[in-house]
């Protein structure tokens, strides 16, 4: 797969568009856009979601919710169910309808560390990562 130079990269926000060339010359053509310019820039920096982001993000059926503690093991999970929502350019709330939540609780609780991921095969293929800060909130919080 190539990675086209239109892909988003941000400080919290990170966009893949994947282009896969089709027929006998993919090695030819990899080769030769791998040496133009355009594909050794991988990605920009973007400190807010622009529209384009949030409209792919409202658009995915399922995401990947990622913790970690500062030393022990990943906590990585496929989520869906219609729980994850854009409030505006710098926040996102994610109900965490499956599973206990306990881990991903203790977790952002120590470090506040939290990527969530989502994946799209469409007409343009893409991965979008969120790097955040975030905190659990649970029903009986004043928030």
């Amino acid at each position: 797969m190539l990675k086209k130079s239109n892909s988003i990269e941000g400080n919290q926000v990170i966009l893949h568009q994947h282009k896969i060339p089709v027929g006998n010359t993919y090695k030819n053509t990899f080769l030769k856009r791998f040496k133009n310019s355009q594909f050794r820039a991988m990605a920009k920096f973007y400190t807010k979601l622009t529209t384009r982001l949030q409209n792919f993000i409202r658009k995915q059926k399922i995401f990947f919710v990622a913790t970690a503690p500062k030393e022990g093991r990943i906590n990585l999970s496929p989520k869906g169910m219609d729980s994850l929502r854009v409030v505006d350019e710098n926040r996102i709330l994610w109900l965490n309808v499956t599973g206990s939540g306990n881990e991903t609780a203790a977790h952002l609780l120590e470090n506040q560390r939290i990527t969530i991921m989502m994946c799209s095969f469409d007409v343009t293929p893409s991965i979008l990562r969120i790097y955040e800060k975030g905190r659990a909130i649970h029903p009986f919080d004043q928030e």
